[in-house]
């Protein structure tokens, strides 16, 4: 199971609870995660025999790739469209840059995969959509008919997309860790297989404090910027 304490945090207990059912009883089981809350290790223990945790992070304090740059980048609610543009013009030196830009919800997802400064560019993908244009948009997206793939977390959950070079989030990560965890799956994206990658983060003025704390919790300092210009 991957991404096991998302999938089970969003409600699939009782689905994976009849696949287990239907297996040999002599089987192997085994989850990955990029984060292991108290809660899923008490599961593992519950539906596992005998688990054992391989636990490649440890007590190091950075929990994110070492091969990915963290931007910070404060901008007021109303801005972040057009800000988002500019970043993904000024970080995707090239034009075949990949993104992937982060969004709370659906319809965030369709307004800004919609938006004058992005539709020619970019693709959406959620839990609104079919399968076929599920398919269709990742095929566009891994081939470079597109360069931005416009997602939520959930529908984002499994996809095996190599060579991203940007990830974004518009906004900021929340959770009961201080957004830690959620921050840590996004960017862990873009820097895969030894490349490099750029994680974006976008939050307000009210939410430098919070931005300090998430700092501490994943060993990271974010390089504070400011929002580019890319007109002449």
């Amino acid at each position: 199971l991957d991404e096991a304490d998302e999938m089970l945090k969003i409600g699939f207990q009782q689905q994976l609870n009849e696949i287990t059912g239907n297996l040999p009883r002599e089987k192997q089981m085994m989850l990955f995660s990029a984060t292991v809350p108290t809660w899923v290790k008490e599961l593992a223990n519950k539906t596992m025999k005998s688990p054992v945790m391989l636990d490649l992070v440890g007590d190091s304090k950075l929990k994110c790739s070492e091969t990915v740059r963290h931007v910070a980048v404060m901008t007021p609610d109303w801005m972040r469209t057009r800000i988002l543009a500019d970043l993904l013009t000024y970080y995707g030196s090239t034009k075949k840059a990949k993104s992937i830009i982060f969004v709370p919800t659906k319809r965030e997802a369709s307004r800004l995969a919609g938006s004058e400064e992005l539709k020619s560019t970019s693709v959406e993908i959620h839990g609104d959509i079919t399968q076929a244009r599920r398919e269709s948009a990742l095929g566009g997206f891994k081939s470079g008919l597109y360069r931005n793939l416009v997602a939520t977390d959930v529908a984002a959950r499994g996809l095996d997309i190599p060579l991203v070079d940007i990830v974004v989030q518009i906004q900021f990560p929340e959770g009961k860790t201080g957004g830690a965890d959620e921050y840590i799956h996004r960017s862990g994206r873009t820097g895969r297989a030894g490349k490099s990658g750029t994680s974006i983060l976008l939050y307000t003025p009210e939410q430098g404090g919070a931005l300090g704390r998430l700092e501490k919790e994943i060993g990271v300092k974010f390089e504070k910027v400011s929002a580019p210009s890319t007109e002449a």
